[in-house]
């Protein structure tokens, strides 16, 4: 499916914050949220990383349920907005859920006529 990125309007509905799958974290990222939970990094790494399937990074925890550690299902905001991991903040132009409202308002569908 393709979209046309410039009608994509974000909704707020958290589903890219609820979906079940790895939270990919880069150096960069592990400082700037470290620094912003006033913690060390080695801190950090130990209490909210996981090895990553591939073994060749790190991600976030995952709780069972899927939904990310930072995302606060009951106000439905991220804790960490301001320095969410990059694999966030790609979102929806990198990689895309299906069920993004956002995203179906952007949706481009192909003239056959032409």
């Amino acid at each position: 499916m393709r979209y046309d990125f410039e009608k994509f309007s974000c909704t707020l509905c958290g589903k890219c914050c609820e979906w079940k799958g790895f939270v990919f974290i880069t150096r960069k990222d592990i400082k700037a949220i470290s620094s912003f939970l006033k913690m060390s990094e080695a801190n950090y790494i130990e209490n909210f990383t996981t090895l990553a399937p591939s073994r060749k990074g790190l991600a976030l925890t995952e709780p069972e349920n899927g939904t990310c550690i930072y995302y606060d299902v009951e106000s439905k905001k991220c804790q960490i907005y301001a320095v969410r991991p990059k694999q966030c903040s790609d979102f929806p132009w990198e990689w895309q859920h299906e069920e993004c409202p956002g995203l179906q308002n952007s949706v481009i569908t192909e003239d056959k006529s032409e």
